[in-house]
């Protein structure tokens, strides 16, 4: 998503990566877990923070109050897909722009993975319901 968003972004910027995830290998969240942080200071930026799947909330918020955290003067966020969730999400954040939304399914492929695999599908596809709970 980050690769194709880029392309339409006609203004200078600089482009940093941070890395978390809650999932791991299980088809449902966790503990947010911090793989890697950005190379350049948030600190007076304008943060644009582009994730794949916007489901819970967890971790993007917990993203957006980090980079507010390390100075960013705003935050503003965009998915490639927000999940419509029969539960809601319970006073999370909204996202400022999502591409697409979906149904409240467990979605892999366009850079999602299913326990780490499938990232590189150049579709999204729905995992089977009867696989969604299954842990190993």
């Amino acid at each position: 998503y980050t690769g194709e968003l880029l392309k339409r972004l006609a203004f200078p910027l600089e482009l940093s990566y941070v890395h978390v995830g809650r999932y791991g290998h299980a088809t449902s969240g966790q503990t947010l877990n911090w793989f890697a942080k950005p190379t350049i200071e948030l600190a007076g930026r304008h943060v644009l923070l582009i994730d794949d799947i916007f489901d819970q909330g967890k971790t993007l918020s917990a993203l957006v109050d980090w980079a507010l955290a390390e100075g960013a003067a705003r935050v503003t966020t965009t998915v490639l897909v927000d999940k419509l969730l029969d539960a809601g999400r319970d006073g999370a954040i909204s996202v400022d722009y999502p591409a697409l939304q979906c149904p409240d399914r467990y979605l892999f492929g366009c850079g999602m993975d299913f326990r780490g695999y499938w990232r590189n599908l150049p579709a999204i596809f729905a995992l089977p319901r009867d696989m969604e709970d299954q842990q190993d």
